[in-house]
């Protein structure tokens, strides 16, 4: 009994290794992407990002982002944006989006509000990471322009995933209502 113990103590702390590695990693790969959107003229700028979810998932969370692209004037800000992904489970992400967004046009700022806000992106598993399957939703949508034009969609409904009857095709799927 007291090996069974041992084991399973070990195995705790070198899964609780895996995690805390993980995480690290995470952090600086998702550093390292939005430092390269500032090198192509795109800016993301934050107030912070954190990485949660010990032990079974990596959270990323980043605290009031806000994207630039300076050559055709177009952005989008909001308080929060989350990426989740089972520590076991990597190539699955999951995303949510605040309720209000802010979407930003060169004639002005278009306000987004939603019930729900959220996508999944699953790839093949393997170094190149190839797109399995999208799929966004969002609920109770509202699109309300500077001039106080608004455009609801109860819900809005996108969906991709690999054909399987061509190689790199997908199948895509929409539907607003």
């Amino acid at each position: 009994m007291r090996g069974l113990i041992w084991a399973i103590g070990l195995l705790a702390l070198l899964y609780g290794g895996y995690w805390f590695v993980g995480a690290r990693a995470v952090e600086r790969g998702a550093l390292a992407a939005i430092d390269a959107r500032g090198e192509q003229g795109k800016r993301l700028d934050h107030q912070g990002l954190r990485v949660a979810g010990f032990p079974n998932r990596f959270d990323v969370t980043l605290t009031e982002p806000q994207f630039t692209d300076a050559a055709s004037g177009l952005g989008w800000r909001a308080p929060f944006a989350q990426v989740f992904s089972l520590s076991y489970k990597p190539w699955h992400l999951i995303a949510a989006l605040p309720h209000d967004q802010t979407l930003i046009l060169p004639g002005g700022e278009v306000a987004i509000g939603s019930d729900r806000f959220e996508g999944s992106l699953v790839m093949e598993p393997g170094t190149a990471l190839p797109l399995d399957r999208l799929a966004v939703i969002i609920e109770a949508l509202r699109l309300t322009a500077p001039d106080a034009t608004t455009l609801t969609a109860e819900k809005v409904q996108l969906a991709t995933r690999q054909a399987v009857a061509r190689a790199h095709a997908h199948d895509l799927a929409f539907e607003a209502t």
